[in-house]
């Protein structure tokens, strides 16, 4: 990857994300396996789906011209306050067109993706690739951003296992966007954080972003017959098997190099970000339920019961995608080729395709 300069693409008209849930604190009884990633990547389990929907399920907009927009590399990175106008144009356009704005606090979610093009602005500036990865990459062909529902954290696959350098560079964008490190925890994937920030000692405990951050140590390794491979493996070499196995019962997904390399460069919120050269991420274990079930298939898997006390399976039916069309930006796949951001009957964006940068 080529990091002389800052590869983060700047988009005028952006889209939002869901405010991130608490949950309670006694599901982080076991710290060493990250119990969040879990959560995510099972409530994610059919949040599957991107620009490949359909192109001839487009319907007329009831915006009546849609500029064609331009993303261009921005050497600075914006403010939170900037990326919060921009969200808020998009709310804006979706509230005119008679539908209901789908993340309930764009202040928050401003700062989440704020810090999202800082670290990402230092990885590559320690030519560490970085890549958006499970929820979130799903997030960025999907929906152009964070997935508008039940989406707990953005997820990163950093392609090192040194932990000092990974760690200098989360410090290095932390501190870069004003927050501490007091919730910057080790996980047997890699790193987690939980941002809040540190400028105000009154508001020092007050989580000032919508979602939390994993950051998933991967490799590239040549097999036994010299095929590249790519895959998660965490600290030591054995932290992502040991967390697939805790939670999956299977070790951790092998891919082919070209399946992340070279990166594509996809709008997620107010910038283009690095995502793998293909979709076989997404398309493979633990969301391999066939190529269209992440192109058709939405919402958590399941929905935890309190009167029952226990998680309860969600239906097919309740878990089909053009269900959340009203409510939620999608992406669209347009005839032409380009990618249309539209919530409803109102389009929000038209811009290219994510692109491959060599």
């Amino acid at each position: 990857m080529n990091t002389s300069s800052v590869r983060l693409n700047y988009l005028r008209m952006r889209r939002p994300t869901s405010v991130r849930k608490k949950i309670s604190r006694y599901l982080i009884l076991l710290p060493l396996f990250c119990l969040w990633g879990w959560i995510s990547l099972v409530s994610n389990g059919g949040d599957l789906s991107s620009s490949e929907l359909s192109s001839s399920d487009v319907p007329p907009s009831t915006t009546a011209h849609i500029k064609n927009r331009e993303f261009y590399v921005s050497p600075v990175l914006p403010s939170a306050a900037i990326v919060q106008s921009l969200l808020e144009d998009e709310r804006d356009k979706i509230m005119e067109g008679g539908s209901v704005a789908p993340y309930p606090n764009y202040q928050l979610l401003a700062n989440t993706y704020a810090l999202t093009y800082a670290f990402i602005r230092e990885f590559e500036r320690r030519n560490i690739p970085i890549f958006l990865y499970s929820g979130s990459l799903i997030g960025a062909v999907r929906h152009h951003g964070i997935i508008p529902f039940s989406e707990k954290d953005v997820d990163f696959a950093v392609f090192s296992t040194d932990s000092e350098i990974v760690g200098a560079a989360i410090q290095a964008a932390l501190t870069s966007q004003g927050f501490d490190k007091s919730t910057f925890e080790k996980c047997n994937f890699g790193f987690q954080y939980e941002a809040r920030r540190h400028s105000d000692p009154l508001t020092r405990n007050e989580t000032t972003v919508s979602h939390y951050f994993d950051f998933w140590f991967f490799e590239s390794e040549s097999d036994d017959v010299g095929r590249k491979k790519a895959k998660c493996v965490g600290r030591n070499k054995i932290g992502c098997n040991e967390w697939y196995r805790m939670f999956f019962a299977r070790p951790a997904p092998i891919y082919e190099y070209s399946d992340w390399f070279p990166p594509r460069y996809q709008v997620f919120g107010t910038h283009r970000v690095p995502i793998s050269s293909t979709n076989k991420p997404i398309e493979m274990f633990p969301f391999d339920n066939g190529k269209d079930f992440w192109n058709t298939t939405c919402g958590p898997s399941r929905h935890w019961k309190a009167a029952k006390r226990k998680w309860i399976e969600a239906t097919p039916q309740e878990r089909v995608c053009s269900k959340f069309y009203d409510k939620n930006p999608f992406v669209f796949l347009k005839g032409d080729g380009s990618e249309q951001l539209r919530q409803g009957s109102t389009v929000l964006h038209e811009t290219p395709r994510a692109t491959r940068q060599e």
